[in-house]
């Protein structure tokens, strides 16, 4: 059978395409092209993850639920299971070279699975590989069809390299959303308020922390253009003022000026600092920087977390595993906690294991270890509360505290 060139050549726009797209509907689209192209029943385009041993399907045309059984059932008693497998990048498999003819219609494997989905010439490119996955593309045809031929198998090698590299792009585009929500959590699990802006004022992000500083009762305001403001406006002027000395010229030696600055709440009067230090982002391909400035919000009346607290949130304990961790670092043994707690000493045991085992060790030395480092960080953290609160303090007397940052980046 013929390829359209002019078809394939759409195919591999809709593949770049989906390599870019926030969901599979760009890559199923891509996919459903090349099926139609090269005459194909159901198929896929897929990745096999190496630990699980399966199939993860990026674009799809097979029978709901087909995969789920290939995965569980199909692909461990399959007889070309392993000539799939050792397949490297650009590598094809054909049904027909392990099966010469119609041979595979005698294989009790194909009339007991394969011959009721109407799967009978099978073509298989692997793409690319690494560590933890294959990425591959399968094309299928009934018996009553012929098999694939040298034009169109050449036809497949031909966009086999804008394939790979969609994949990869897919693969990197993936990636780095994942790393990106990643921080966007780390953050929003800072008790530590953060905003990042842009040179405009305009908020490129902030963090659940610093939230509590907007609105009604917030001293500070979003502005429809999403600007930041304040609610007071000669402290308005004044934020503003600083975020743009982050962008202005840098310093001796490499310095760029940050600044702090004192403002009061509106309800309570109670003071509140916002440090502000310029940083940038540095771009790989062009070698430039993107420059934002971070805006640090220090308020000597917050409330600091407890240490139980700290734990629950770095080791994802229960309140009663914190309760029991802290407890133990402390010295006690399992009798005098259950007395403490007034439970049952089987009851203790099985929180302690439980503690063991989401903090990664089985051993009481270890985890006071760990107990205290998390403690350190806590009383680290008070103690920059402390010097925020001065910075804000001697602001709020009237002294000049622009000072010299450097840029980070």
């Amino acid at each position: 059978m013929s390829i359209d060139e002019k078809k394939l050549i759409d195919v591999i726009g809709e593949m770049y395409e989906g390599a870019a797209a926030d969901s599979n509907d760009g890559w199923d689209k891509a996919y459903r092209s090349l099926s139609s192209l090269f005459s194909s029943g159901p198929g896929s385009l897929q990745f096999f993850l190496h630990d699980e041993q399966k199939f993860d399907p990026l674009a799809d045309t097979n029978e709901p639920g087909f995969i789920e059984k290939l995965n569980k059932d199909l692909f461990p008693i399959a007889p070309f299971r392993s000539d799939i497998l050792r397949l490297k990048p650009g590598e094809i498999f054909l049904m027909t070279s392990r099966y010469p003819g119609d041979g595979f219609k005698h294989d009790p494997f194909y009339r007991d699975h394969f011959k009721k989905n109407d799967i009978f010439r099978v073509l298989h490119l692997c793409l690319i590989e690494n560590e933890t996955t294959t990425a591959g593309i399968s094309f299928t045809r009934p018996e009553t069809m012929p098999d694939f031929s040298f034009e169109e198998i050449r036809a497949l090698r031909e966009i086999t390299p804008h394939l790979q590299r969609a994949v990869n792009l897919h693969i990197e585009i993936v990636g780095r959303r994942e790393r990106e929500r990643l921080v966007l959590n780390m953050l929003d699990g800072l008790h530590q308020p953060l905003i990042v802006t842009d040179q405009k004022a305009r908020v490129v992000v902030k963090n659940d922390a610093a939230e509590a500083y907007f609105g009604v009762d917030g001293i500070l305001t979003l502005e429809r253009d999403g600007s930041l403001g304040c609610s007071t406006p000669r402290y308005g002027h004044e934020l503003r003022a600083l975020i743009s000395a982050a962008f202005g010229p840098s310093g001796a030696k490499g310095m760029a000026f940050g600044g702090v600055m004192g403002m009061l709440t509106k309800s309570s009067n109670r003071p509140v600092s916002v440090m502000v230090s310029p940083f940038s982002e540095r771009y790989g391909i062009s070698g430039g920087s993107k420059r934002f400035a971070l805006l640090m919000i220090a308020d000597p009346t917050g409330r600091i977390p407890t240490l139980q607290e700290d734990l629950r949130m770095i080791y994802d304990l229960t309140k009663k595993e914190a309760e029991i961790a802290i407890l133990l670092a402390e010295g006690k043994t399992i009798s005098e906690i259950s007395d403490a707690l007034g439970t049952s000493l089987n009851t203790v045991r099985t929180h302690v294991k439980h503690v063991f085992g989401k903090v990664g060790t089985n051993r009481q030395a270890s985890l006071v270890r760990y107990v205290l480092s998390a403690s350190r960080v806590r009383n680290k953290s008070q103690r920059l509360g402390s010097i925020a609160a001065f910075f804000m303090a001697t602001v709020s007397c009237g002294a000049n505290l622009l000072f010299a940052t450097p840029a980070i980046g």
